[in-house]
């Protein structure tokens, strides 16, 4: 019975050690290397096996996976006939990761060691061959995609772009983990990276847990096209398209410098530079805010967009409001309000958020209603937390379209809205008094969406709240602050009342004095608002 050279795993986590001792026992281990930089939390282990199914079999093992993912291990799995063709055709993963001196273990049969180039220049030579096989067929299938783009054939164009994506992704595959995992979709191929380059989530915005959305927006084009309908396919996503490509590519050429500075042939060190969150706080209460907001909601990124400072009436003490757009998954509204609940208890009424909350694949899903907004709001100056670096940035599409999506729609529901109110208060009795503060809710909620909906380039919010409603109709447009003073002759808690009508409630209220005549002339005086920003910004169409 064969038997295996005992050894010390170097690695400070105790799961992995174990599992790459079984790897020894279950296979034909050939070498084992490992690298350690003090800048970067990753330790990296090269296994180098004696036949090709068994590196396919320990391939797909889960905790190869795990490793990397939760243990901040990465595992690199070859066999001895890849690795020696690799090299010879001058693959410089393997001049790095194969290199002897980094060897902490190897089988008890094996006499000799995979041979790497001793001398730069044999290397060099080798090298210079690989990497221009790269930039040849990339220069040919970009001249290609850009004659079929300036052809207007965007089908063809789109084709060529993804032959241009499966490229670059086989060579960040063969310089970051040895292996080309041929066969597999391109979802499955980007996602297998992200393990070894985490800032590939810079590029693509994820549609689910197992696609993203650009490539599948190619692979719809596509599709249309082989079905005859190439209406489907808009040029105006080759920005995009066309921006990603650049990035994979940049990725594939950095990698080969990165690989070319560390094989000096007196072996330096693996060196990554560790991540500092650009995102400063001097704001000692908008961190508070941001620290509730992460406990609650656990989000992506957090944007701050907006900050004002001011004095309610009768009130001695400040009282600030931030706006903030939270990226992230789960913001329901009701979670939403929570926080913002929370945050006001925490921090004693002295702090009001306004809270934006989107998954980031339907702010990119969106983009035809509220790029603009979206695109002002999320800059690197605004963000203020991000779980980690990697977050892709949405894939802007430049529209060429100035429409104001349906904007008459919704228009025409609100003025009708508006007018059965005043229907209402010309030929109801008072004893329907109840309807008028029904009618009065909807109405006002309906102006000011519409009102959000013109002035921030088609965007409209997920919450329902009438007091959020109203803080985002002031930030989109200040000079609104002069109407609340007419909140308040209606009622001290003019918006928890307003609040309570937009639902179905067993409250009552009864009015007095001139309250009904108020309401009146706030539904009038937004309504002409609404028509003269309208007009100034000209969507009557």
């Amino acid at each position: 019975m064969e038997t295996k050279n005992k050894m010390d795993i170097p690695l400070q986590n105790e799961v992995i050690r174990n599992q790459i001792s079984q790897t020894i026992h279950e296979f034909s281990v050939l070498q084992l290397h490992l690298f350690k930089n003090e800048n970067s939390d990753y330790s990296e282990v090269f296994i180098l096996l004696e036949e090709c199914k068994d590196a396919e079999t320990l391939r797909k093992r889960p905790w190869i996976g795990k490793a990397a993912e939760k243990h901040k291990v990465r595992i690199y799995i070859s066999d001895y006939r890849k690795a020696q063709y690799q090299l010879k055709h001058g693959n410089p993963f393997y001049q790095y990761y194969a290199d002897p001196s980094e060897i902490f273990w190897k089988g008890e049969n094996v006499d000799q060691l995979l041979e790497t180039y001793s001398a730069k220049k044999d290397f060099k030579k080798k090298l210079n061959i690989f990497k221009g096989k790269f930039y040849h067929d990339h220069d040919i299938l970009l001249t290609e995609a850009k004659k079929f783009r300036a052809s207007h054939m965007y089908a063809s164009a789109f084709q060529n772009y993804l032959t241009l994506f499966e490229h670059n992704i086989e060579y960040l595959e063969n310089l970051f983990t040895g292996w080309i995992s041929f066969g597999k979709n391109i979802h499955l191929r980007l996602k297998h990276l992200i393990r070894y380059i985490p800032e590939l989530q810079k590029v693509f915005v994820m549609k689910d847990e197992h696609s993203f959305y650009l490539i599948g927006k190619i692979e719809e084009s596509l599709k249309a096209a082989a079905e005859c309908d190439e209406s489907f396919i808009s040029s105006e996503s080759f920005d995009v398209v066309k921006a990603a490509e650049e990035q994979l590519y940049k990725m594939v050429a950095e990698r080969f410098s990165e690989l070319g500075k560390m094989i000096t042939f007196k072996k330096t060190k693996y060196s990554v530079n560790a991540f500092e969150d650009t995102a400063v706080l001097l704001d000692a209460e908008l961190e508070k805010v941001v620290a509730a907001i992460v406990e609650r909601l656990a989000p992506e990124e957090i944007f701050m967009f907006h900050k004002k400072e001011n004095y309610p009436q009768n009130g001695t003490e400040k009282l600030t409001y931030y706006y903030v757009l939270v990226v992230g998954e789960g913001l329901g509204d009701s979670a939403l309000y929570d926080t913002q609940q929370s945050i006001r208890d925490k921090l004693r009424g002295k702090v009001n958020v306004i809270i934006l909350g989107h998954r980031r694949f339907s702010i990119q899903d969106r983009l035809f209603q509220s790029q603009e907004f979206m695109h002002k709001i999320m800059t690197e100056e605004n963000r203020v937390y991000a779980s980690h670096q990697y977050h892709p940035l949405i894939h802007w599409e430049y529209l060429s379209s100035d429409e104001q999506g349906d904007l008459c729609i919704y228009y025409d529901r609100m003025i009708k809205t508006v007018k059965r109110y005043f229907i209402l208060r010309e030929k109801a009795d008072e004893e329907n008094d109840e309807l008028f503060l029904l009618l009065f809710s909807h109405a006002l909620m309906r102006i000011l969406r519409v009102y959000l909906y013109c002035s921030l380039y088609n965007y409209f919010p997920n919450f329902n709240k009438m007091e959020d409603t109203w803080n985002l109709c002031l930030y989109a447009d200040p000079s609104l602050e002069k109407i609340e003073f007419l909140f308040e002759k209606i009622s001290t808690e003019f918006f928890r009342l307003t609040n309570s009508f937009l639902k179905y409630t067993d409250r009552s209220h009864r009015f007095e004095n001139n309250e009904l005549a108020v309401m009146d002339e706030i539904l009038s005086i937004l309504v002409g608002k609404l028509e003269k920003l309208i007009t100034v910004n000209n969507l009557q169409n």
